[in-house]
């Protein structure tokens, strides 16, 4: 049948040419989906739903991954935590200090260092929200914990702090990793038994905990959020 006179049955009203033109509008979905899996890649997680059903949603609240201050990541199964899982620690900010380990492996200042999230000259200054988003693909972490700051000096750093954590919240719930803020104040007293401890001091506890090759306020923030986060999954 061409394609006039499957336009004549659909405007008639003939139910053979509506079924012909279902079929053929189902065989081209059906083929159009099989193409797609196929070249999709074998690690690929969907896109969350953006407006869930009110099942999903009073599931999902359940499992959110908000920020917490206790011993345990809600919805996800620490007891369960393979070798190869890889935790990583973020101080959020335009220098931005990151460590990272593996379950049941020490904190090494090897594995931590400082992205220099910054625009360059002739950028805009998205450029750093898309550098940050290309470590955490780089790193393909499977938990994160970071530096929960409510309170910042300036209004620049209140924005960049809020836009970075805005990307890894994003990143986090695309990939279905769990993600936790840990307090400004429990990471500096498990650091130096002090709640309001100076960087000074901060650095001096993490040269004496972890070794050598720490250089910089935000590489040993980060190698202390993340034995925060070790603590926090050993405890669960």
């Amino acid at each position: 049948m061409s394609s006039d006179e499957r336009l004549k049955d659909q405007v008639a009203g003939k139910p053979d040419g509506s079924r012909e033109v279902a079929g053929f509008a189902s065989s081209l979905v059906d083929g159009a989906a099989r193409s797609l899996k196929g070249a999709l890649p074998s690690g690929y997680h969907p896109p969350l739903t953006l407006f869930p059903d009110e099942n999903q949603r009073s599931r999902g609240s359940q499992n959110r991954h908000q920020d917490v201050s206790g011993s345990r990541l809600p919805g996800y199964p620490m007891a369960q935590a393979a070798e190869k899982t890889r935790i990583l620690a973020l101080d959020l900010g335009t220098s931005c200090g990151y460590a990272y380990s593996y379950a049941g492996t020490a904190v090494l200042p090897e594995r931590s260092g400082v992205f220099d999230l910054a625009p360059k000259r002739f950028e805009g200054g998205g450029m750093r929200f898309l550098r940050f988003t290309r470590h955490l693909e780089e790193l393909r972490p499977t938990v994160v914990f970071f530096e929960e700051v409510r309170r910042h000096l300036g209004t620049d750093a209140a924005h960049i702090y809020g836009g970075l954590l805005a990307h890894l919240q994003a990143y986090c719930e695309h990939h279905h990793v769990p993600y936790s803020g840990i307090p400004v104040a429990t990471i500096k007293k498990r650091a130096t038994g002090k709640g309001n401890a100076r960087k000074e001091a901060m650095l001096e506890a993490a040269l004496s905990a972890f070794g050598p090759g720490i250089s910089s306020f935000d590489q040993a923030d980060a190698l202390w959020i993340l034995q925060c986060g070790l603590d926090l999954l050993h405890a669960s």
